[in-house]
């Protein structure tokens, strides 16, 4: 996820630095000099200013967190089979004891998350999962503050969702690494 922010704060920073070239060029008369073309913004809209560029930073990152967040609620819960269940616990309870062991030396380590110890692949699994919960998610009776009860808030969330799958797409190999480890079933 930080890979996934990382990059498209830059494809913004490039984005409003070629567009303000193209403005700064088209104000003084020089509009024959081409930096890329017209279609050189990506799918979201132009970014204006620097406030524009900032928000945008911060609603990516957020969705991140969210993301992040959702894949920890959620992997013990719905998104890992019956056999990695098992697993889930042991893996979690050795990294308890090791994290508490520096935790004790050092106050500043922060607990591991289960969104940082599985890879993509569940990732995949909560996408797949969102339409569900989505439509089972009852505005009335959670938070107020929810994601979905703003037009705005609806419209960030498709568009940052939409861009996570497609960084995701384009790089499949670094994102799909070899990292997923199957279960061994006893028989």
């Amino acid at each position: 996820m930080g890979q996934y922010v990382h990059t498209k704060k830059q494809e913004d920073l490039e984005t409003f630095a070629s567009y303000h070239r193209r403005l700064q060029r088209d104000l003084s008369g020089n509009s024959s000099c081409s930096d890329g073309g017209v279609g050189e913004e990506s799918s979201m809209d132009v970014i204006l200013t620097k406030e524009d560029l900032k928000m945008n930073k911060k609603k990516r990152k957020e969705f991140a967190l969210s993301i992040l967040a959702l894949v920890d609620a959620s992997l013990p819960l719905f998104l890992l089979y019956a056999e990695e269940r098992d697993q889930f616990t042991k893996l979690m309870a050795q990294f308890a004891k090791e994290d508490d062991k520096q935790s004790d030396n050092d106050h500043q380590t922060p607990k591991r998350q289960p969104s940082h110890l599985y890879p993509a692949e569940y990732l995949l699994r909560l996408f797949v999962k969102i339409p569900y919960l989505l439509s089972e998610f009852d505005l009335k009776k959670n938070n107020p503050a929810s994601i979905l009860l703003a037009d705005e808030k609806t419209q960030d969330f498709a568009r940052f969702l939409s861009e996570l799958i497609v960084f995701i797409q384009t790089r499949v190999d670094e994102c799909f690494a070899g990292n997923y480890q199957a279960v061994e079933v006893d028989d």
